[in-house]
This record gives C-alpha cells, sequence and structure tokens, in this order.
C-alpha cells in the first residue's frame, strides 16, 4: 500500500485541488509533456508545455479482462506528431505521471508526490485534420492487451532473421538449389 506525504495529503485536501498531468512518450525519440502552462522537471526530464497537449481521457476499464484504453490528444500544427505517426508508432510505451498542486500553486514533483496514472503502449494514433485544426489523437492500451492479440507469425529466412539472426533454419529453404536432407519426423 502507498503512503502519502504530508504535502500531498496537504495538497489533495484543498478546497480546490489541482491536479496536473506529465507525458512520456517514447516514439523515434522521446517526448515529454506536461498540462501545466510551465516547464517542469521530473526524474532528470524537462516537461514542456507546448506540445499541443489539449486533452487526456480517463483509462476505460470493465469488470472483465479486456483492454483498457487511455486517449491523449494533441493540437499538431507543426506537423511534429504526424511524422511519427506515418513513421509508425504502434506498440512504443506512454506513461502519463500526475500530481496536484500545493496551496501556493506550485507543483509537487518529488518521486513520492507523484503517481503513475497510466502506462502501458500506443495502439492506434490517427491525425484529425478539419478545416479549424489539426489533431492527433493517440490512444494507448495496457499490457493486457496483448491478451487478445492475434498476430501472424513470419515463416521466411527474413522473418526468422528478425526473431533470432544467429537461427539458420530457413536459410536453405530459402536458397532452393540445394537438396535438403533433414528429415522430418521419426526416422
Amino acid at each position: 500500500m502507498r503512503v502519502l506525504g504530508s504535502l500531498l495529503k496537504s495538497a489533495i485536501s484543498l478546497k480546490n485541488p489541482t491536479m496536473f498531468f506529465m507525458l512520456e512518450l517514447d516514439m523515434s525519440e522521446k517526448y515529454y509533456f506536461t498540462s501545466l502552462s510551465y516547464s517542469v522537471r521530473f526524474n532528470n526530464n524537462l516537461y514542456i508545455p507546448d506540445g499541443g497537449l489539449t486533452g487526456f481521457g480517463p483509462p476505460r476499464s470493465s469488470t472483465t479482462v479486456d483492454r483498457e484504453i487511455y486517449e491523449v490528444t494533441f493540437l499538431d500544427h507543426a506537423d511534429e506528431l504526424q511524422a511519427e505517426i506515418r513513421a509508425g508508432i504502434n506498440g512504443a510505451p506512454l506513461t502519463v505521471y500526475t500530481s496536484f498542486l500545493n496551496s501556493k500553486k506550485k507543483p509537487l514533483l518529488s518521486r513520492s508526490d507523484v503517481f503513475i496514472a497510466y502506462s502501458g503502449f500506443i495502439d492506434t494514433a490517427v491525425i484529425i485534420n478539419n478545416s479549424e485544426t489539426k489533431m492527433a489523437k493517440i490512444q494507448a492500451a495496457s499490457p493486457l492487451a496483448a491478451l487478445d492479440l492475434v498476430s501472424a507469425y513470419s515463416v521466411s529466412r527474413d522473418g526468422m532473421d528478425q526473431m533470432n539472426s544467429l537461427d539458420t533454419s530457413f536459410d536453405d529453404i530459402y536458397q532452393g538449389s540445394k537438396s535438403v536432407t533433414l528429415k522430418w519426423g521419426k526416422s
């Protein structure tokens, strides 16, 4: 069980507690965004406010073991996230941290005062481009989402090299010009 520190307890017990988020995206490079209007440093990383972060969706869950989805929305007028999405970001890690502002409106950023609100992997990402704005919407799924994942297993020389570069089981089959003396089944 987690023990709350006195600073965090006092921030939560304020009449109008103010929560903020910090988002860590690990794509082709690491991105650190915050919902605050100014930059903050946490875990030796600088979380910036100008990433166009517009929305955090609360995790959706049910009473069955299924996919919990967490949705994050960005304004993407500089096409930075669009380029990442087109390069392929499915499976990239995403972590959302949350904490509170104290009575002086200063963020609580010690490790004991910050919670992991969500930790999972990017499942889908889309660009929404209409006449008014351009947004990037990222949905992340928890690790339990892999329970219902159906993926193909590539049975080829190149496919096996991606799994294990030392595996030579498909090298002779790929070449095709050599007779294979390995027998399958019982001898």
